[in-house]
């Protein structure tokens, strides 16, 4: 009879998720933040949806970019969260700077 003994892996994800659990609370604060508005206030116009929207873009970017520059263990590859942290900043300024494009493609995307 052989015994086998239990081999325990290094898990990076979990460590990193221990690590770094303010980053993903804030990211879901700030989404939970985006549905409340939403529900709280139906008679907002939808360019004030539009504005909501590219303030969460705009925090999740910065949220995306802080989470790419701590230290330790991250699950994701850096460049790949910069890339992610850039296009939510580039999508929240576009989404102030250009509100009626934004509210079309919001309403293309969510229709497909």
């Amino acid at each position: 009879m052989s015994t086998s003994s239990t081999i325990t892996t290094p898990r990076p994800m979990l460590h990193a998720l221990a690590k770094n659990w303010w980053l993903l609370l804030l990211r879901g604060i700030a989404a939970i933040v985006f549905g409340v508005l939403a529900f709280a206030w139906p008679g907002l116009t939808l360019v004030t949806l539009v504005l909501f929207y590219g303030a969460f873009a705009l925090v999740d970017g910065v949220i995306a970019l802080v989470a790419a520059f701590t230290g330790g263990a991250k699950p994701t590859p850096t460049w790949w969260l910069v890339i992610v942290g850039l296009l939510g900043i580039a999508a929240g300024i576009v989404t102030f700077m250009v509100p009626g494009i934004t509210a079309i493609l919001l309403v293309l995307f969510m229709g497909a």
